[in-house]
C-alpha cells in the first residue's frame, strides 16, 4: 500500500486469497467420491483520503518556500555585486598606492644619486650618503609591499567574478564617473526603514517565517479538519468442484465525510 502526505492519501491495496480443499463427498446414488473444492478469490480496493484544509495550507507554505529561495537568490546576487565593487575600489587604491610607491622609489634613487656626486666632487659628506640609501631602501621595501596587496586584491577580485586567479585585474585609467544612487533628500533614517523593508534577505525571513505558520495551520487541519474520503472495492468468489463451477463477484464504491479527533 502506498501512502502519501496526511492530507492525501491515495491506495491501491490487491488481494487473492484462494483456498483448495479436498474431502470425500456422497453422490446421489449414496457412493462416495473423492472432490476437490477450491475457492479462488481475487480482489481489488482503490481508496483516497483528502483533507482540504490541510491541502491548502501545504499549498500556502510550500509558495512561501519558493517565493524565500527566489529572495535568497536575490540576496547572494546582490551581496556578490557588493563584494566586487568593493573589492574593485580596493583595487583602485592599491594601485594608486603602487604609483605612489614608485615615485617615492625614484625620489629616493635620484636623492641618493645627487648625495654621491657631490660626495664625488667634494661638496658633500659621507654621512648625508647613508641617510639616502636608508631612505631608498624604506622606499623599495613600500613598493613591494604595494605591489603585493595589489597582486592580493586582483586575485579576491577574480574569484569573485568567477576569473581564473592567474588573470591579472588592472582598473582603466582615467577619473571614475559619478554614479548617485540615493537621492540627497533622504536622511538616515527613511534609508534604514527603505533598507530594512527591501533587503531580500530579510523578506526571505519574513516568507519563512509565513511558512512556518501555514505548517502550523497545516498540522491543526490534519488532526482537527473533516475528511473526505472516496474507495471503491472489487471482489470475486469462486467455487471449482468436480463437474461443477460457480463464481460470484461484488463491487462496491463509497464516499464519505469524517471530522478527526
Amino acid at each position: 500500500m502506498a501512502l502519501a502526505s496526511p492530507a492525501r492519501r491515495p491506495g491501491l491495496p490487491p488481494t487473492r486469497p484462494r483456498l483448495r480443499a479436498a474431502s470425500d463427498s456422497q453422490n446421489a446414488n449414496g457412493t462416495l467420491a473423492l472432490a476437490n473444492f477450491t475457492d479462488f478469490m481475487p480482489g481489488i480496493s482503490v481508496k483516497w483520503i483528502l483533507n482540504p484544509g490541510q491541502v491548502v495550507y501545504d499549498i500556502i507554505a510550500s509558495k512561501r518556500r519558493l517565493e524565500a529561495a527566489d529572495q535568497q537568490e536575490q540576496a547572494a546576487t546582490q551581496e556578490t555585486i557588493r563584494l566586487a565593487a568593493v573589492q574593485y575600489y580596493d583595487l583602485v587604491l592599491a594601485q594608486a598606492r603602487v604609483s605612489v610607491t614608485r615615485q617615492a622609489t625614484e625620489e629616493a634613487g635620484e636623492l641618493l644619486r645627487i648625495e654621491r656626486l657631490r660626495l664625488r666632487t667634494g661638496n658633500g659628506l659621507p654621512a648625508d650618503e647613508l641617510p639616502a640609501e636608508a631612505a631608498l631602501a624604506n622606499a623599495r621595501q613600500d613598493l613591494v609591499t604595494a605591489l603585493n596587496a595589489f597582486y592580493e586584491v586582483s586575485v579576491s577580485l577574480a574569484v569573485t567574478l568567477h576569473l581564473d586567479a592567474t588573470i591579472m585585474l588592472i582598473p582603466q585609467s582615467g577619473a571614475m564617473k559619478q554614479s548617485q544612487l540615493v537621492r540627497d533628500d533622504l536622511d538616515i533614517t527613511e534609508m534604514l526603514a527603505t533598507a530594512t523593508r527591501y533587503r531580500p534577505d530579510l523578506e526571505a525571513v519574513r516568507k519563512l517565517l509565513q511558512a512556518a505558520k501555514a505548517d502550523k495551520g497545516a498540522t491543526i487541519w490534519g488532526e482537527l479538519g473533516p475528511q473526505f474520503q472516496a474507495s471503491y472495492s472489487f471482489a470475486g468468489l469462486a467455487a471449482h468442484t468436480t463437474g461443477q463451477d460457480d463464481a460470484l463477484h461484488t463491487q462496491r464504491g463509497v464516499v464519505e465525510c469524517r471530522i478527526s479527533t
